[in-house]
């Protein structure tokens, strides 16, 4: 294949001869997609998560290839139709960002995921005998 002709190529007018005249564009306006009726700063502030996120998911991609899904509760979680272990409902988001230490929160993570299991809070039951 010869290229030799494409390394000569002029065009015949300027490319460009028309952009130095030209105003330039508008920026976009930003948007939310998927968000409906009106959404003030305040309001979110004030908002329960779950009502928040009620009817919705959030999809969050982790660094190791895997996602997860925040919803509002086990209702939502259910209709999601992923598996168990790959969702967090608000109650458990509260309790898992309780945790300072991001191995333990990762710890946990792995273990949801491999069990399919949800986060709860521990309650020691106690002996009857003293």
């Amino acid at each position: 294949m010869n290229t030799s002709r494409w390394l000569n190529w002029k065009p015949k007018e300027p490319i460009l001869s028309e952009s130095a005249r030209s105003e330039p564009t508008k920026p976009t306006e930003p948007g939310f997609d998927g968000f409906e009726g009106p959404v003030s700063g305040e309001a979110a502030d004030n908002a329960p998560l779950e009502e928040v996120l009620k009817g919705r998911a959030l999809e969050l991609y982790l660094a190791d290839g895997e996602r997860l899904f925040i919803v509002a509760d086990e209702a939502d979680a259910a209709t999601l139709g992923e598996p168990r272990g790959t969702i967090y409902t608000a109650a458990e988001v509260r309790r898992i960002v309780q945790v300072t230490d991001p191995n333990v929160v990762a710890e946990v993570h792995r273990w949801k995921r491999e069990l399919n299991a949800t986060v709860r809070d521990f309650e020691r039951h106690r002996s009857r005998r003293r």
